[in-house]
């Protein structure tokens, strides 16, 4: 019951909002009524949430594949001096590298890793 007008209380599950219409107007529904349009309104929103997934997967493999044909390795040879980046010896803002070197490349064991010596001190990384 409704405190303030003392009419009994109505559920706002007995009328829904009816877009089919030209003029936009609430109905009256039965509970079947409202059983059927929750059903079609989970069906709807479950082909769009598929919609969605299928074309965020779409985007995200077609995103990687552009990143990976975009990256570019560093060409380092055996000789070359570098400088050797670490993140975890000193707390920097973020994740802000620390540069430290030189360093001379002593051996080459894939395109990502390679194996370095410092100059001054002759320890090998």
């Amino acid at each position: 019951m409704t405190i303030f007008t003392g009419f009994p209380a109505s559920s706002p599950l007995q009328s829904i909002f009816d877009s089919t219409k030209d003029a936009a107007k609430v109905t009256q529904c039965s509970r079947k009524g409202i059983m059927t349009h929750c059903k079609n309104l989970r069906q709807k929103l479950d082909q769009m949430n598929k919609f969605t997934i299928t074309t965020l997967s779409t985007e995200t493999g077609q995103e990687k594949q552009k990143l990976v044909a975009s990256r570019a390795h560093a060409n380092f040879a055996v000789g070359d001096f570098v400088l050797v980046a670490s993140t975890t010896q000193v707390k920097l803002p973020k994740l802000m590298p620390r540069w430290t070197g030189p360093y001379r490349v002593t051996r080459t064991i894939n395109d990502w890793i390679h194996e370095v010596q410092h100059l001054a001190t002759a320890k090998k990384s």
